[in-house]
C-alpha cells in the first residue's frame, strides 16, 4: 500500500468483516457471537520482536479485557510505507455456545511514515472507551512521535525490557511522563 493509509477504509474493512463473521456464525452455529470491546489497545512494536509470542500475550488478555487492539510493527528505516491487514480474534468461554471477538488491526509502518501515524490512528480508536498505549520500542522514546502517540493514549506503558541502559533512561522516562 502506499504511505497514505485512510483510516476510512480500515473502518469499512472492520465493518465488512463483522457482517461477514455474523453471517458465517449464524449459519454455522445458530448462535451467533458477541463483539466484545472495552477499551482500545495500541501496541507499538518493533518488527524484530517475536510477533507470536506478542500475539499469544494480547490473545491471552482478550478474555478479560477485551479490545479493539492495533498493533503497529515499525519497520525501520526506508521509503515512507503504511498498511494493513484487519480481523477478528474470537474464543468461545467454556460451557456457552456463543463466541466472543474481538478486533484486531495490523499496521506496518517504516520510520519515514511515523509523522503519519497518529493521524491514522486517532479515527480508529474504539469512541468513549479508555485507550492504552503499550510502547515496546526504545529506540523511539522520546521522539517526537512518541508525544503524537502517547498523546492519543490516557494510559502508557514503557516496555522496559528493550532499554539498554535501563539507569540512563530513567530521567526520560520521568521527563515523558511529566510532559
Amino acid at each position: 500500500m502506499s504511505a497514505t493509509l485512510s483510516a476510512d477504509h480500515i473502518l469499512r474493512e472492520l465493518a465488512d468483516l463483522w457482517v461477514a463473521t455474523g453471517k458465517a456464525e449464524k449459519s454455522e452455529a445458530g448462535d451467533g457471537l458477541l463483539r466484545a470491546c472495552s477499551m482500545t489497545l495500541i501496541v507499538l512494536a518493533e518488527e524484530s520482536d517475536d510477533m507470536s509470542n506478542l500475539g499469544e500475550t494480547i490473545a491471552a488478555l482478550m478474555p478479560e479485557y477485551p479490545a479493539r487492539t492495533i498493533l503497529v510493527r515499525l519497520g525501520g528505516t526506508g521509503a515512507p510505507a503504511l498498511s494493513e491487514r484487519v480481523y477478528s480474534q474470537c474464543w468461545m468461554p467454556f460451557g456457552q455456545r456463543r463466541q466472543i471477538c474481538c478486533e484486531r488491526i495490523e499496521i506496518a509502518a517504516s520510520d519515514a511514515a511515523l509523522a503519519d501515524l497518529a493521524s491514522v490512528l486517532l479515527p480508529l480508536v474504539a469512541p468513549d472507551l479508555p485507550v492504552l498505549l503499550w510502547w515496546r520500542s526504545a529506540r523511539l522514546l522520546g521522539t517526537p512521535e512518541y508525544r503524537n502517540l502517547a498523546s492519543i493514549a490516557g494510559k502508557v506503558i514503557v516496555d522496559s525490557a528493550g532499554i539498554p541502559d535501563r539507569d540512563a533512561a530513567l530521567p526520560l522516562l520521568v521527563e515523558m511522563a511529566s510532559s
